[in-house]
């Protein structure tokens, strides 16, 4: 979870040694294993293990719309699904957060400059990103 934390990430790919693909540690398995005190000596692989993802599937294809991935996410009670090839014998290429599809979703709806907080934060700075005044 120290990794995860450390690199400002809200979910990570969890691959074994031999490179095969385990499964995604999120922020609310971080939760999880606050609220259960697991030791900080109790690996990736062992609370993984003991925490089954279930049957439900998770993945979604590269080639698929936003949309598909939005309406997935929200009948499932998903924050990320893990992208990758149809083939189920083939490594994740990423993880797609719910945030990264509003982003997205927004982006493609963007009329003006005006809808970017990017080119807020570098027109007029960081104060121009703020929801309240300081």
């Amino acid at each position: 979870f120290t990794l995860m934390m450390g690199s400002f990430q809200h979910a990570l790919l969890v691959v074994r040694d031999d490179g095969s693909f385990r499964g995604l540690l999120t922020t609310r398995c971080a939760l999880s294993a606050l609220a259960e005190e697991v030791s900080a000596e109790t690996s990736v692989e062992a609370w993984l293990a003991s925490h089954p993802q279930g049957d439900m599937p998770r993945a979604i294809s590269p080639d698929a719309p936003l949309m598909e991935a939005a309406i997935m996410m929200v009948e499932r009670g998903l924050h990320h699904l893990i992208v990758k090839e149809p083939d189920s014998a083939s490594l994740p290429i990423g993880v797609l957060s719910a945030l990264d599809v509003v982003r997205g979703v927004a982006s493609a709806r963007a009329t003006d400059p005006f809808t970017s907080l990017c080119w807020l934060w570098s027109r007029w700075g960081p104060s121009s990103c703020a929801l309240w005044p300081a």
